[in-house]
Formats: C-alpha cells, sequence, structure tokens
C-alpha cells in the first residue's frame, strides 16, 4: 500500500507554481514580440529557456555595433519592466552573429506610464 502525500497541499502548491511560470511565460513572450517589432531589422530574440526566476533569450541578427551591443539587451529588460516585471542581466554568451543572455527576473516593477500593451 502506497503512503500518502506527506503535504496534502503538494498538489495546490505546484498548481499555483504552474499558473506563475504560465504568467511569466506570457509576459515574456509579450515582451519579446514587442522588442522583435522595433528591433527586428538589427536584432530577433527568442526565448531559450525560462523558469520562474530566469529567463535564457538568443539574440541574433546582424546588430548595429555603434549602437552598443550590450544595449539590445537592455532593451529587452526595459520592454519587461514595462509590462510590469524587472529583469536584470546576469550573464552573456557572445555568439558570431548574436548572444545567448540569462536574465535573473526580481520582484515585479509597476506598470509602465507609457500605457502600451
Amino acid at each position: 500500500m502506497k503512503e500518502p502525500l506527506k503535504n496534502p497541499n503538494f498538489f495546490l502548491l505546484f498548481y499555483n507554481f504552474s499558473i506563475k511560470v504560465r504568467n511569466i511565460l506570457e509576459t515574456v513572450k509579450k515582451a519579446i514580440e514587442r522588442y522583435n517589432k522595433y528591433h527586428g531589422s538589427e536584432s530577433k530574440a527568442r526565448l531559450i529557456d525560462a523558469s520562474e526566476n530566469e529567463i535564457v533569450v538568443e539574440f541574433r541578427g546582424p546588430f548595429c555595433t555603434t549602437c552598443g551591443f550590450y544595449d539590445y539587451f537592455d532593451d529587452l529588460a526595459y520592454e519587461l519592466e514595462d509590462l510590469g516585471m524587472k529583469a536584470r542581466r546576469t550573464d552573456v554568451q557572445e555568439l558570431e552573429d548574436g548572444a545567448v543572455v540569462k536574465f535573473r527576473l526580481e520582484k515585479r516593477a509597476e506598470k509602465s506610464e507609457r500605457g502600451e500593451e
């Protein structure tokens, strides 16, 4: 006979965690869509991995090197902040035609005054 779960709230905790991660993913996808809309000719962002506290995004493209290579990554963090999510760049692995960037997700920021969606 199987032993019952020691934490009867496990499924509720897992469900709440899943909802939270799903909300994070929706926000990140929206930010990436907005980023690609405005930067698509120079840089395309693509979500590679995500967790409750971190996202990994691949940036590819010709990039405008006079604009500042790392500025492109920070622009995604600004898009996230406009959607109420604070992100801090923690790691950059440069590639021949782009980079893979890790962002640490922090406490939610206040929604932007811009009112864009």
